[in-house]
């Protein structure tokens, strides 16, 4: 399971809050490789089919694209900065002894239009 959710005072102001896996090319450079996971307000996390996996490999990075906006519940703090201002992700490993198997999840996250 992948679970992304704004913290504290921050669940007032996160609007959504993409993660997006990024991988070493042949040359070192970190290149684009899909979307983790997203957060959108009323998302409280995704669980993966039984025996799915979503492999993370070394070097892989996450790289976060977080939009905010100010609702006003209980979003004021002195000097307007809210001090709880976090966003977490949380993830649900398998044992090591995990058999992958050859299957494709995904989940499509674009825009509906």
């Amino acid at each position: 399971a992948v679970q992304v959710k704004p913290r504290g005072d921050a669940r007032a102001v996160v609007h959504h809050a993409n993660s997006d896996v990024y991988l070493p090319d042949a040359n070192g450079e970190l290149q684009q490789s899909g979307q983790l996971t997203e957060y959108a307000m009323g998302k409280w996390g995704e669980v993966m089919p039984e025996g799915v996996c979503r492999t993370l490999p070394a070097g892989a990075m996450v790289r976060w694209d977080i939009h905010m906006f100010p609702g006003g519940v209980g979003a004021t703090a002195e000097g307007g900065m809210i001090k709880d201002n976090v966003v977490e992700i949380g993830l649900w490993f398998h044992d090591e002894d995990f058999a992958e198997q050859a299957c494709i999840y995904e989940q499509d996250l674009r825009l509906y239009g």
